[in-house]
C-alpha cells in the first residue's frame, strides 16, 4: 500500500512491502504522485521501463569473463583474466600499481582463460607481466589440451 505525504511543496509517495525494500518517490504535483503510486502498486515490481531502456542488450554474468589487456599510449603493458573483467580493471585502477590510459578485452568461456592469457603473455610479452616465467609452449599448444572434460 502507498502512502502520500506533502513534504513543503512537494508530495512524496513512500510504498511498503514486506517482500521488498521500501520505495519513495517525491513529485511536485499530486496527481503525479497518484498516478506513479496506482502503477507502482499495479505492476508491483515498479514503473514499467522506457522502450530504449527495454531495447538496450542484455548482458549476463557469464558474458564479463575473459582476457583483458591494459595500454599505455599504444603499448599493450599487462594481460590479464578474470571473471568479471570490469570489477578487475577498475581494481586496477584504484589500486594505481600499473599506469594505463585504456584497455581492452576479450570474452573467453572461464575454462579457458588460462590458455588464453598465456598465449597472449607468450605473444605480446607486456611489460607487467615479464615477472611471469612464461615460455612460447603457450603459442604450440592447441586450446583443447587445457580443458578438462570430465
Amino acid at each position: 500500500m502507498a502512502s502520500i505525504l506533502k513534504i513543503g511543496e512537494n508530495w512524496r509517495v513512500q510504498v511498503r512491502r514486506t517482500d521488498r525494500p521500501k520505495v519513495t518517490k517525491t513529485f511536485a504535483r499530486l496527481e503525479d504522485a497518484e498516478a506513479w503510486a496506482k502503477r507502482y502498486e499495479t505492476h508491483g515490481k515498479g514503473m514499467t521501463l522506457p522502450e530504449e531502456v527495454l531495447q538496450l542488450p542484455r548482458v549476463s554474468v557469464e558474458d564479463l569473463c575473459g582476457v583483458y589487456f591494459l595500454f599505455k599510449e599504444t603499448a599493450c603493458i599487462y594481460v590479464g583474466q578474470s571473471l568479471n573483467v570490469h570489477a578487475r580493471v577498475r581494481e586496477h585502477k584504484h589500486k594505481k600499481r600499473i599506469a594505463f590510459d585504456e584497455y581492452a578485452w576479450i570474452p573467453v568461456p572461464a575454462a579457458l582463460l588460462d590458455s588464453v592469457e598465456g598465449r597472449y603473455i607468450a605473444m605480446l610479452r607486456p611489460e607487467f607481466n615479464s615477472k611471469q616465467n612464461l615460455s612460447a609452449t603457450f603459442l604450440q599448444r592447441p586450446l583443447t589440451k587445457d580443458i578438462k572434460v570430465r
